[in-house]
Formats: structure tokens, C-alpha cells, sequence
């Protein structure tokens, strides 16, 4: 995994200020690494149950979101990658993103309190992702089926494979996809198409998937394009994106006056930091700005 990440460390990369170390806590169905550049990856890591979700993975998740959105993050975490391990139980040991729930671990759920902490953990793990402040990046290798798909379009991009598989198959099991699927499919398409998705409960290859909007491209490694972008969106300044990312939320959320008031009020703070202070200067002397996120 540090071997994958680790790479494509470009020029740009090098003359970025290196943001200061994460302290993270100890994770053992989630993986994460910190480039230089402050994109941080995550990686669904339960990988002989095909990253399905379970409560330590929700649990995970949620903590990694606090990381990311703690007041001094700006200086440290720019971008968010989400992927899913290598799996050796997929198709001869390929890289997924999630199968979605654990269906065997749901048949072990025996009292109300289990199931409801089951749909509570799938749900806040999505909404959290969604309301991160960073940008976040989805890199949907092999299958993202009902909740994987639902954490992944909790992402601002996802980048997938040609014959990845997606779908939200909830209807066929006598369900409706419950970690906000059904809310966010329609924000993200044309309603009509979103209800043929959870209807037909189908699963579409990544070309499918481009085709109806699911995802911004498909490509032969998502993982690695999906860490290029984010590299590439790292090296602007952190609190721009974060304002960006708020106001566009606030007015896909809401409506267009919602996001304008926002925008009113929160640009003109951002003119008077060392970052917009830094842009200027480094316009002026013909250098890349060096953001801090402060």
C-alpha cells in the first residue's frame, strides 16, 4: 500500500511546504497515509470480506473524519483519497473499493439496538464524508455495490475502472438504499435516471457508469489517477478549497441564494490571508505560491 501511494511525487510536489506530520489513531480495518503534499489516502481495509462495511470499519471512519476536520487541519490534510485494498477473494486478487454491507455480519445481528447501530454507522459514515471540509476523491476500483457506492458518491470525484462493477442493489433484497443513497442519487442526476439506478437494482460496468454521470472518468488504474488529481488540487490554496467546498454544498443543499449569501460572507475573509498575501507576492516575483493554510 505505502509503495502504491508513495509514488508520483512530482517537481510541483517537491516545492510545496511539506505540511506538519498527523497523528492518527491505531486503525485495523482502515489504512492511512499521508503524502508530502497533504493528500491524505485512506483505504478500506477488510479485504477477506471484500471492504465490506462493518462496525469497526464505520467506527474508523468516523474518527479519520475528525482528524481531517479539526480547526489546525488546513495545514495538514488538503485533499482526501478514498480506495479499497487489494482483496484476495475478488476476482484473483484485484483491488475493491466495497462490496457494501456485510451480509453475513447483518444475519449475526440479533436485537434491534445491533441492527440500528448497524444503519446508524452506514449512514453517519457517509454523511461525515460528504460534510467533510477537504475535497475528497473516490477511487472505485473493482465493485462499489450499496454502501460502497454510497460512500463513494459522498465524494466530491470518483474516478473508476472500465469493468468495475456499481450498483445499488438494496431493492432486490427487499430494502431501499438506506445510507442516504436515495437523497444524494438524484442531487447528482437526472431524477428519472436516479430512480431507474435503485429500482432496477442493476449493476453497471465503470463505462456504464460514465455514461449515466456516476463518475468524472474512467481510467486503467483509479487509484493512481484519483491521487494525481488530488496532487494536482493539493497545490491550491487549502482554505479556498474549504470555502469552495462550503459554499457549494450550502447551495447544492439549499438554493442559489443560500450559497450566494455564504459566498458573501466567507470571500472576503479569505483576502486578507497569508495565502492570498503569498498568491500576490508570488505572482509579482514569477514563483509558484507556497500555501500554508493559514
Amino acid at each position: 500500500f505505502h509503495s502504491v501511494v508513495s509514488q508520483r511525487i512530482s517537481g510541483d510536489d517537491r516545492r510545496m511546504a511539506a505540511p506538519p506530520s498527523l497523528a492518527l489513531p491505531a486503525f485495523s480495518s482502515l489504512r492511512a497515509h499521508l503524502r508530502p503534499s497533504g493528500v491524505l489516502v485512506a483505504e478500506l481495509f477488510r479485504p477477506d470480506r471484500l471492504n465490506a462495511l462493518s462496525e469497526r470499519l464505520g467506527e474508523e471512519l468516523l474518527s479519520l473524519f475528525d482528524v481531517v476536520n479539526q480547526p489546525d487541519a488546513a495545514a495538514k490534510v488538503r485533499v482526501l483519497v478514498v480506495a479499497g485494498a487489494v482483496s484476495p477473494n475478488f476476482r484473483g486478487g484485484q483491488r475493491v473499493f466495497s462490496a457494501g454491507r456485510d451480509l453475513i455480519r447483518s444475519r449475526e445481528h440479533k436485537t434491534d439496538q445491533e441492527r440500528e447501530y448497524y444503519m446508524g454507522i452506514a449512514l453517519d459514515s457517509v454523511l461525515r464524508l460528504r460534510d467533510t471540509k477537504v475535497p475528497t476523491v473516490a477511487a472505485v476500483s473493482g465493485a462499489a455495490l450499496g454502501w460502497g457506492l454510497e460512500l463513494a458518491l459522498a465524494c466530491d470525484l470518483r474516478y473508476t475502472h472500465p469493468e468495475a462493477t456499481v450498483g445499488l442493489p438494496e431493492t432486490s433484497l427487499g430494502l431501499f438504499p438506506g445510507a442516504a443513497g436515495t437523497v444524494m442519487l438524484p442531487r447528482l442526476l437526472p431524477q428519472a435516471i436516479a430512480k431507474e439506478i435503485i429500482f432496477r437494482a442493476k449493476k453497471y460496468t465503470g463505462e456504464e457508469a460514465a455514461q449515466l454521470g456516476l463518475v468524472n472518468g474512467v481510467v486503467d488504474d483509479p487509484l493512481e489517477k484519483a491521487i494525481e488529481v488530488a496532487e494536482e488540487i493539493a497545490q491550491n490554496a487549502p482554505l479556498g478549497l474549504r470555502g469552495a467546498k462550503e459554499v457549494m454544498n450550502t447551495s447544492a443543499d439549499g438554493t442559489f441564494e443560500d450559497g450566494l449569501e455564504l459566498s458573501r460572507v466567507l470571500r472576503p475573509k479569505l483576502t486578507v490571508t497569508e495565502d492570498h498575501e503569498e498568491a500576490l507576492a508570488a505572482f509579482a516575483e514569477k514563483r509558484k505560491p507556497v500555501f500554508k493554510g493559514a
